[in-house]
């Protein structure tokens, strides 16, 4: 999908990524891949040429939209402040979930991609899955695309628009309104050795998300295999911004507290407070 300055358009987009399968060997592939489906146009008509010179984080300042500013750290809680032990491990899971956000919006290579008389900015990202005591193996690419507008204005060296005050959700007073989560429902082979993982999503999600203007309720496949986790969040029904939440606390976890092996549906709700 394509990324515009409309907030739902922009939020769908942004996070309705192409996931390649393992297949897509590179980034140029999997750039070309992306382009070549949201645009209907023949891969063998389409190019691409890495612009390193164009940081993913330009790119998205050009949507004009406050969604991919900075985000500010939570504080503790007065209990966890209070004791150096709790708080050491509180500041490492922010730290962990910090970094799974800016994986998701940032640390992508940018690329431009042409073809069909289109051109767009793509941006693409190695994704990788943990396993215990190692670095993590490559597991494929994803990608994003903004729109003709937002990479004529960047390859122009034009300026970001002013921010849209109205596209800050949850972000009244400057503080994001945080969601209620209820625990997690599964079932499958594994759902009860995966519940910890589930429940240590959901407390990610609970204290990092924005608030929705409704219940949401999400569903979530996960699979866990030789060491890697795969999980898919269905999107029908959740809006842009939750989903692009919940899939980097996904990231942000890897196989952390994760089984050997599962393959797991499950279900919780996302409510405002």
């Amino acid at each position: 999908m394509e990324l515009s300055n409309s907030k739902a358009t922009l939020f769908c987009s942004l996070v309705c990524a192409c996931l390649l399968a393992a297949g897509c060997r590179d980034r140029h592939a999997a750039a070309i891949e992306v382009f070549s489906r949201e645009l209907t146009c023949p891969a063998e008509r389409v190019s691409a040429v890495e612009r390193p010179e164009l940081p993913w984080r330009r790119v998205l300042e050009a949507t004009g939209s406050p969604v991919h500013q900075p985000v500010r750290r939570a504080t503790p809680p007065p209990e966890v402040a209070a004791d150096p032990g709790r708080l050491a491990l509180w500041e490492q899971q922010q730290s962990e979930q910090e970094a799974g956000r800016n994986a998701i919006f940032y640390n992508r290579g940018t690329w431009l991609v042409e073809g069909c008389g289109e051109r767009r900015l793509v941006g693409c990202l190695d994704v990788t899955t943990r396993t215990n005591g190692s670095r993590g193996t490559t597991a494929g690419v994803t990608c994003d695309m903004v729109d003709a507008g937002v990479s004529a204005r960047v390859l122009a060296g034009e300026a970001a628009p002013p921010l849209q005050a109205s596209h800050a959700i949850g972000n009244e007073g400057g503080a994001p309104r945080r969601p209620r989560v209820s625990p997690p429902r599964a079932e499958g082979a594994g759902a009860r050795e995966l519940d910890r993982w589930l429940r240590e999503l959901t407390r990610v999600i609970k204290g990092t998300c924005t608030s929705p203007d409704a219940p949401v309720e999400v569903s979530l496949g996960v699979v866990v295999s030789a060491g890697k986790l795969v999980a898919t969040v269905a999107p029908t029904g959740v809006a842009g911004s939750l989903l692009a939440c919940v899939n980097a606390a996904i990231k942000s976890l890897g196989t952390k507290d994760a089984p050997p092996a599962a393959d797991v549906k499950a279900r919780f709700t996302v409510s405002p407070r």
